[in-house]
């Protein structure tokens, strides 16, 4: 039997494919990366306190977010407990 060598493709295309069009996406902690304009990104985590921050994993980086900051056309309009929401500028 022939093992093929790991692949680099994208895993999570499945519904991704129409994230394009939508005009609010919410990011859940523990969840799969989503497909944005920019790569894949994934909510890493969530910083409390008096400016709340979303720690994303933006296709290997690590990106710090404010509230009302921009990221791949979208703007961080609100961080809770256990999400964030992006709305398409």
């Amino acid at each position: 039997m022939i093992v093929p060598a790991p692949s680099r493709e994208a895993v999570f295309v499945s519904e991704n494919q129409m994230l394009a069009d939508k005009p609010e996406i919410i990011l859940k902690l523990n969840s799969d990366p989503r497909l944005l304009p920019v790569g894949y990104v994934r909510l890493a985590g969530i910083v409390n306190g008096v400016a709340p921050l979303a720690l994303l994993d933006v296709v290997g980086r690590s990106v710090c977010l404010e509230l009302n900051d921009e990221l791949g056309g979208y703007r961080l309009v609100k961080i809770d407990g256990q999400a964030i929401y992006l709305r398409r500028l």
